[in-house]
């Protein structure tokens, strides 16, 4: 009973966030289901759904279909046929709970495709199930292990912005770091993926650092990193301490050639009565920025006065990011009683509900979380 919910909503899919990660590089894209998903992620999570011509479809599965197994079949036709007429620079296909359950061979229809067409072509055989954050990562990583595979050839000042999708960063925050980077002689390389190019992702095995924004990013940087020797720094910038912070670490991560986590070293306590709610490079990020700021400075035992609360668990570094004062939790009855010791909150507007009526809450947007309501 602990996965029931009765006043908090579920975050975005591992479904969506393959999507999400993939929508604006010129792909294809495919949601495998019967009806419904393409509507709700354009409606709710994607935000540039109304001013562009993304290529995001749904297979829309019959009856018929599900309990035969036969979609793949038509699927397939279908994207060679659209192949032909888009001239998409590859093709993805994420599944859904029904092809999900009923076995369908997503990778097999994907190589059908791309052997018909010679088009670079991704199967993701996600759930639906699961968070975002599983099926970016997924998305990213294929990105990475597909079309970064030029010799590398360094160019100094320049990184690769990795996990940045419309489900975690708001554009103003996007622009807020390649701003940042750039106004401190460096240059941004490539983006995954937001505002970023297609053609810029191949580029992507020559910058000399990357930054990992959002957890969905580790994988793709740990792949540069085996692979070409890009070091990475894992941080997101939302103010003048983190803003320093991760500048230096750019800086020594590039010269000292090793990866840094910019709140590696900040130590939060579970007596904390502030608490921020949300995706964990982005919360642990700015719980530092608070703790560290002159009106929260840390408190006399050494631990940040600022705590964190992860309620997304479907990546394998929710957990390794967290501090010893924080904690992951999906159970409602859980952050409830978390919350109810605290006087000051910083999560998603739909967390009021939970809020108690004695603490502040201070209202930061999560897309992936409440899309278009809040």
């Amino acid at each position: 009973m602990k996965q029931a919910r009765k006043v908090l909503s579920t975050y975005s899919s591992d479904t969506f966030g393959v999507i999400s990660a993939l929508y604006g590089l010129g792909g294809l894209l495919v949601m495998h289901d019967a009806s419904g998903c393409n509507s709700t992620f354009t409606t709710h999570d994607e935000p540039r759904w109304y001013g562009d011509d993304g290529l995001v479809f749904v297979s829309a599965v019959t009856e018929e279909e599900a309990v035969m197994g036969t979609a793949g079949d038509r699927l397939a036709a279908d994207m060679i046929e659209a192949c032909g007429h888009f001239r998409p620079n590859f093709t993805a296909i994420a599944s859904t709970p029904i092809p999900w359950m009923t076995g369908s061979d997503i990778d097999l229809t994907a190589a059908e495709i791309e052997e018909k067409t010679s088009v670079p072509s991704f199967g993701f055989d996600v759930s639906g199930m699961r968070s975002y954050e599983a099926g970016a990562s997924l998305a990213f990583l294929a990105l990475a292990k597909r079309f970064c595979t030029a010799p590398k050839q360094t160019i100094k000042g320049t990184v690769n912005i990795l996990g940045a999708t419309y489900l975690d960063l708001e554009e103003e925050q996007y622009d807020h770091i390649k701003e940042l980077i750039e106004s401190n002689g460096m240059s941004v390389l490539s983006s995954w993926s937001m505002k970023g190019r297609f053609e810029d992702i191949k580029k992507a095995v020559n910058a000399e650092v990357s930054v990992v924004v959002s957890v969905t990013g580790i994988d793709a940087a740990k792949y540069l990193y085996e692979h070409y020797n890009i070091p990475y720094v894992i941080g997101l910038p939302c103010g003048p301490v983190t803003d320093k912070a991760l500048l230096n670490a750019l800086k020594e991560a590039a010269e000292g050639h090793r990866c840094i986590t910019v709140f590696e070293d900040i130590v939060s306590s579970r007596d904390a009565t502030d608490v921020v709610i949300g995706e964990p490079v982005a919360a642990r990020t700015l719980a530092m920025e608070r703790s560290l700021s002159k009106k929260n400075d840390i408190t006399s035992n050494g631990k940040a006065c600022v705590r964190v609360i992860s309620p997304i668990a479907d990546s394998p570094y929710d957990a390794m990011l967290m501090s010893s004062g924080d904690i992951v939790s999906t159970d409602e009855t859980e952050i409830e009683e978390e919350l109810s010791k605290c006087k000051k909150i910083y999560a998603d507007g739909l967390y009021r509900f939970v809020c108690p009526e004695n603490a502040e809450l201070i209202k930061v947007h999560h897309r992936a979380y409440s899309g278009r309501i809040m």
